[in-house]
């Protein structure tokens, strides 16, 4: 079943995603890529397939999206080369994400932002790594407190529509 935004279709999102991804490689040196009118078929439906998943799938996170692609290419009869070579089906992306060069960590990035972008996926906000790592902290604080009992303390319910409170009037 084929997507569409409210702006644009799954295709046009995944022809964006694809351009996107052949600056980026020709950024770090790879000129390989092609445009998406001269790419095979294969690597455009492979992109359409990788925008639907996003879609579906919009808080996966990148290495979730990799696993799905590789998941496809297998299937598809493909397996790990040094090099990517579409004739023998021979892909070095062939790898769990863990092992992948930042370089393509990257890419599926890319492609995510891209795609949540374009498809207005509200539910991704990007905030700095300083940003998260305290929202991570902060969070773990929370949740020792609460398993130490702090729930249960008699003004715990009294902060907590204090601060909803404070919430709503801040957002209204």
């Amino acid at each position: 079943m084929q997507t569409t935004t409210a702006a644009l279709s799954v295709v046009q999102i995944a022809r964006v995603c694809h351009e996107a991804n052949k600056a980026y490689c020709f950024s770090i040196g790879d000129t390989s890529q092609k445009s998406w009118e001269e790419a095979e078929q294969w690597q455009r439906d492979s992109a359409i397939a990788g925008v639907q998943y996003r879609l579906d799938n919009p808080d996966a996170p990148a290495s979730a999206q990799h696993e799905s692609w590789m998941k496809a290419k297998e299937q598809a009869g493909w397996s790990y080369g040094p090099i990517k070579d579409p004739e023998n089906k021979q892909h070095p992306c062939m790898v769990s994400y863990e092992e992948l060069p930042e370089e393509d960590r990257r890419k599926d990035a890319l492609f995510q932002a891209v795609v949540d972008s374009l498809a207005g996926n509200n539910s991704v906000v990007v905030i700095s790594k300083r940003a998260h790592d305290s929202l991570v902290k902060s969070e773990a604080k929370l949740n020792a407190l609460e398993a130490g009992g702090v729930d249960n303390w008699s003004g715990y319910s009294e902060a907590l529509a204090t601060m909803e409170d404070n919430s709503e009037e801040t957002q209204g």
